[in-house]
């Protein structure tokens, strides 16, 4: 059954479809190494003799999802695809039926970065707020926690932290690397909390008298609804995680940072959760990685 040009992708259209007066009687090209390996055989052209650059530039350009940048296509890439077809047609080959298919396969992939990048991209916020609220368990394992980004992701997951730990319905445990991103950690807590009572002030609440924020994180982490510690394991910090009540198959996410605040995220399939269960974990846990970092440490901390 033929694609229709609302699904075709350029890969489609190159290495698979059987077009009429293709020399091979098959697809124009086997795969993107075989489409880089001609593109880079063509004598006088910018990509002549750089096969690996020209493999490296089309994984780039043919990619589905990441960054939208990378879908655009240079005109010079496109017109050593082209030359490229040209080795491999006859003289009734339907050009313009081709070239306007391979226009359209491009935009294709365009719209399918736009849709589904926004749709899965609002969907796991979404899975990652609703698993945060009924979790009673939290283990968070980074490098550099997203409550200390200055930006709306880092901004709600601080705020849902303390809104859970008030209402007496979480545990959060953080695992870092360093032990002054410990320290810097539960100064952003303090400043939150701080900002909160200023606020109060200024729009003269009258509330009952409350506990300082000093007060109400050291007697978070006594109680060990927040404990932080540093795991000494560097190799437990190649990505970071959140993972909630694994036992009882919440689910895990994965953070990726981008530069600057730009943080995105990905599921966590039950398989990784298993692996990281079983692997991971008893390393997270073991006494002889963990330094544990109280709020008294950071209060006696000359940082």
């Amino acid at each position: 059954m033929a694609t229709s040009r609302s699904e075709l992708f350029p890969q489609q259209l190159l290495f698979r479809r059987h077009l009429p007066h293709v020399k091979t009687k098959g697809p124009l090209f086997r795969n993107q190494l075989d489409l880089a390996s001609a593109i880079a055989s063509i004598k006088g052209t910018t990509y002549f003799g750089k096969s690996g650059s020209v493999r490296a530039l089309l994984s780039q350009v043919f990619r589905h999802g990441g960054d939208k940048h990378s879908r655009s296509l240079p005109t010079l890439l496109k017109d050593a695809i082209y030359s490229a077809v040209r080795t491999k047609v006859d003289g009734d080959f339907d050009w313009s039926d081709f070239e306007e298919d391979f226009d359209v396969s491009f935009e294709n992939l365009k719209s399918e970065w736009r849709d589904g990048d926004a749709m899965s991209s609002a969907l796991l916020e979404q899975d990652l707020a609703t698993a945060s609220r009924n979790a009673k368990k939290h283990w968070i394992i980074t490098r550099q926690p997203a409550e200390l980004l200055q930006n709306d992701f880092g901004c709600t997951l601080a705020e849902r932290l303390v809104e859970n730990v008030r209402e007496g319905s979480a545990e959060y445990t953080f695992y870092f690397a360093d032990e002054l991103v410990a320290i810097s950690f539960w100064r952003a807590l303090r400043d939150r909390l701080q900002k909160e009572v200023k606020s109060s002030k200024k729009e003269k609440r009258t509330a009952p008298k409350r506990k300082t924020p000093d007060d109400l994180l050291q007697e978070w982490n006594t109680k060990g609804l927040i404990k932080v510690f540093q795991n000494r394991d560097k190799r437990l910090f190649l990505h970071p995680y959140v993972i909630f009540d694994y036992d009882r198959e919440i689910g895990g996410f994965v953070l990726h940072y981008h530069g600057g605040t730009a943080v995105s995220i990905s599921k966590m399939r039950r398989e990784d959760l298993e692996f990281w269960q079983a692997h991971e974990y008893p390393n997270l846990v073991s006494k002889n990685n963990l330094n544990p970092v109280t709020y008294q440490d950071m209060i006696s901390s000359p940082v």
